[in-house]
Order: C-alpha cells, then structure tokens, then sequence
C-alpha cells in the first residue's frame, strides 16, 4: 500500500495509519456491495444483508481481484461479475445459492 509521505513521516503512526486505512476500504467496499453491486439482488434485508456483505468483503480482499493497479471500485464490479450469476431463477455466490 503506497502511504502518502506526511503518513510515513509521523513517528509511530504508520502502523495505526495503514490498519486504519486497511479497515477504512472494508467498510467502504461493505458499503459498495451492500448499496450498489449487490442492491436488489440478495434474498434478504438489513442486519443479515450486511452480513453476507462482510463476508464477500473478507473474500474479495483476500482475491486476486483485489488489485492496485485499477481503482477499488472497479476491482469489485469485476469480482461481483465473475462471483455471482443467476441459475435457475437464483442467485448463487461462488457456485452455491444464496439462502
């Protein structure tokens, strides 16, 4: 992850800097599933939808999708394009229909 040079140059803040930054993009890409790519799409509402969205979140972030050199959101659309298809009148995730 490049820092800005004002973040590497504080003593002792890097660390808590990168790990704030590191959780800052879980929420937002959290955020992106669950209010954009995935909008209207999984079977479920709210608390549980939030959910399902972490969990999508944790398993782009550990992908190869998950990709420096083109912008975060673009990243997630292609992994949302790849991951999810319609089969049989119902969503599936990663090949298993979403409950």
């Amino acid at each position: 992850m490049n820092l800005p040079k004002e973040i590497t140059d504080k003593s002792g803040m890097l660390e808590y800097t990168k790990n704030k930054l590191e959780e800052d993009n879980y929420y937002y890409i959290v955020f992106v599933l669950g209010r954009d790519l995935l909008k209207g799409v999984l079977p479920y509402e709210d608390d549980l939808a939030y959910e399902f969205c972490k969990k999508v979140a944790t398993d782009f972030e550990e992908s190869d999708y998950n990709n420096s050199s083109k912008g975060l959101y673009e990243c997630l659309e292609e992994y949302v394009k790849d991951k999810f298809y319609l089969k049989n009148g119902k969503i599936t995730w990663k090949g298993e229909d979403i409950k």
